[in-house]
């Protein structure tokens, strides 16, 4: 009987001392990837101009999750054996992981926007400077006349020129988040004036 207790209380620490030495480490692993990958999202939706907090983010996700589950529930309803609860748990997971794929998806328009704007605002930036413009008014015409997702572009440009930034910078930043190579080219016609 003692010995049974012994083995108890040692297999019980034993279990303890794994769950402490596993659990642990584990747990704080987890949270920082949970950070970077909500550091990752907030500058995902900063760059897009889609203001909404990261931890909103969440909620919206599970939100999909079960609206996806209970309609995926009662169109399969009708289905003989496992069929609506299997597939249940696929839609919710589809719901689940909808909301980053329309990041994405919302990510590849404004590239593409920003692709087919690019030529008429360099025009226009070039109309500008032939008119007799500097560079910060011609790049405050775009700005101004140009549609977004180009016209916030440039904007971002002049806060961070007005924010003592020079323009190069500026213009190199823009090109970092908008990841076009078309103008990219555009930071060193800057250096060279």
């Amino acid at each position: 009987m003692l010995t049974s207790i012994l083995v108890f209380i040692i297999a019980f620490c034993a279990i303890l001392l794994g769950v402490f030495l596993v659990i642990v480490p584990l747990h704080d692993s987890v949270k920082r990837a949970a950070a970077r990958e909500r550091e990752k999202m907030t500058r995902k939706l900063d760059d897009m101009f889609v203001f909404i907090p990261v931890d909103h983010l969440l909620t919206i996700k599970l939100a999909a999750a079960g609206t996806f589950a209970a309609a995926a529930f009662f169109l399969c309803f009708n289905l003989p054996g496992w069929t609506p609860y299997i597939m249940s748990v696929i839609a919710a997971a589809t719901g689940f992981f909808s909301p980053e794929l329309m990041v994405r998806w919302l990510k590849r328009r404004r590239q593409k926007m920003f692709s087919e704007q690019l030529v008429d605002s360099l025009i226009m930036l070039s109309n500008g400077l032939r008119a007799g413009f500097t560079l910060q008014q011609a790049v405050e015409m775009v700005a101004q006349e140009a549609k977004p997702p180009v016209s916030q572009e440039f904007e971002l440009i002049l806060r961070e020129f007005h924010f003592g930034v020079d323009l190069e910078t500026a213009m190199t930043n823009s090109g970092k988040r908008v990841k076009n190579d078309d103008f990219d080219p555009l930071a060193g016609i800057c250096h060279c004036r």
